[in-house]
This record gives C-alpha cells, sequence and structure tokens, in this order.
C-alpha cells in the first residue's frame, strides 16, 4: 500500500517534471494565405511586382509565437514579402543579387526563431534536480518530525518515500531530458526547412502565367525604404535583357508604372 502511494507521487512528480520545458508547435503556413495589398505595386512589360513589409499579425500568421524574435531579437530582422506576377509571353530569372538589399540566409533567419536543444536538456535536468532536491529535502522533515512527535508509521513512510521516490527521479530526469532534446532538435529542423522554401537564396525562373511569392529578411539596421530589383528577360539567343523596377516602400498601397531599363 506504501509502495502505490509512492509510485502514485512519482507519476505526478514526473508528470511535473515533464510539462516544465514545453517545446512549442511549429506549423509552416503557405506564403499565398497572406493577403496581396502591398507597400509597392510596380507593373512594366506585363509584369506586376508587389513588395510588402510584413505587419506583426502577419508576421504572427506565418511563423506563430515564434514570429515575436524577429522584433525582440537583439539583432531584429524586418521580413519582406515580394510577389511576381510574370503575365508577359516570357520567362523571368530573378537572382538574389540583383536586388540591392543585405538579405541573410536562411540559416541566419532560422537561428532566430529555433530554440537551443542543449539549453533544453540542461533546464530539464536542473528541474529535475530542483525537484529532486525537494522531495528528499521535505521527506528528511518528515522523518525528523516522525522522530520528534515518535510517530514510527509517519518516520516509515518518510523513508520509504526517499528510497522509492528520489532515485527514481534522478533515473527519470535525463530520460525526459532527452526526450526534450529531440522534440526541440525535430521543431528547429522543420523551421530551417520552412524558412528555406520561403526565402529568396538562389536563381528562380518564373515562367510565362507564373505567380512567385518568396521573402527577405533584412536586418533592421541595413533596411532601407528605396532599392531596386532586376529581372532577367531568359533568352535562346543569349542576348538577355533586364527589366528594373525602382521600389520606393510606402505605408499606403499604390500602384507605380515603372521605367524598365532594356
Amino acid at each position: 500500500m506504501k509502495s502505490k502511494r509512492s509510485y502514485s507521487i512519482l507519476l505526478g512528480v514526473i508528470l511535473m517534471l515533464t510539462g516544465c520545458v514545453k517545446t512549442p508547435s511549429y506549423n509552416p503556413k503557405s506564403l499565398k494565405s497572406i493577403a496581396l495589398k502591398s507597400d509597392y505595386t510596380g507593373i512594366e512589360n506585363n509584369i506586376i511586382l508587389r513588395v510588402k513589409k510584413l505587419s506583426e499579425a502577419e508576421i504572427s500568421h506565418l511563423f506563430g509565437k515564434r514570429g515575436e524574435q524577429f522584433e525582440n531579437h537583439r539583432s531584429p530582422l524586418i521580413p519582406l514579402h515580394i510577389s511576381i506576377h510574370n503575365l508577359s509571353n516570357t520567362s523571368l530569372i530573378l537572382d538574389p543579387k540583383n536586388v540591392t538589399l543585405d538579405s541573410l540566409s536562411y540559416r541566419a533567419v532560422s537561428k532566430h526563431l529555433q530554440t537551443s536543444s542543449i539549453g533544453k536538456t540542461i533546464r530539464t535536468i536542473g528541474y529535475g534536480a530542483l525537484t529532486a532536491i525537494l522531495t528528499t529535502g521535505a521527506s528528511i522533515v518528515g522523518v525528523l518530525y516522525g522522530y520528534a512527535s515518535c510517530n514510527d508509521s509517519y518516520i516509515d513512510n518518510s523513508k520509504s518515500f526517499i528510497n522509492i521516490t528520489a532515485p527514481l527521479i534522478i533515473i527519470a530526469t535525463p530520460i525526459i531530458a532527452f526526450i526534450k532534446t529531440i522534440r526541440s532538435a525535430r521543431t528547429n529542423n522543420k523551421i530551417k526547412r520552412d524558412i528555406r522554401e520561403k526565402i529568396l537564396r538562389k536563381n528562380v525562373t518564373i515562367y510565362p502565367g507564373q505567380q512567385y511569392d518568396t521573402l527577405l529578411f533584412v536586418r533592421a539596421v541595413d533596411y532601407h525604404a528605396q532599392f531596386t530589383l532586376t529581372l532577367i528577360e531568359e533568352n535562346k539567343n543569349k542576348t538577355d535583357k533586364s527589366i528594373t523596377f525602382n521600389v520606393i516602400m510606402k505605408k499606403n498601397n499604390f500602384v507605380q508604372s515603372t521605367k524598365g531599363k532594356r
């Protein structure tokens, strides 16, 4: 009976320990779920370019609670949503080098959202050690109280609790820490894949009739509201022509016709 009671208490302690360090979930969302109201819209040669600085609500929609790290990080980031709709008869090439903003790699951006697996392990072990110390200390107090009150039953229960609970907590803690580490690592990998798919990181071909949506992440200190974005027309004769949009970001929505360099 005493053992069952001790194991019941132990189960409660382990469940409490498991919930001490949570691993927030991460559910990727499509960029197309963001409204196309833009801070800049340029039209040239049947090509529509829209650029939008994501709002807090849109960041939260795409990245959940973790999105707050873009602003709260020691090096805040500004996410820009770029949408290109190719209504021309020519394929277009978008090269990250042809955007005059100092954007970050997907690895650098991912680090803003990811949690430290090692940190979770250390915190979980710390919680476990603290729990073991508190439960053992409480049991020792119980033993001393039993001696002081000459209550043999109280002394036996407290000793039994120490003998069963403390060692099992010490054993259970690294197991729980391992589980937390695995969960954290899986979530971090999911974040990295999502950012990798969303970010503009290499040359992209935008075919006739296709709409391409991507993100650029710029450090707040490097951001400027005026920049250029150049598209290259794919040409079999190797006489590629370029179309340059002179982007000027504004808070209100408007349509601006650009003069492309050809």
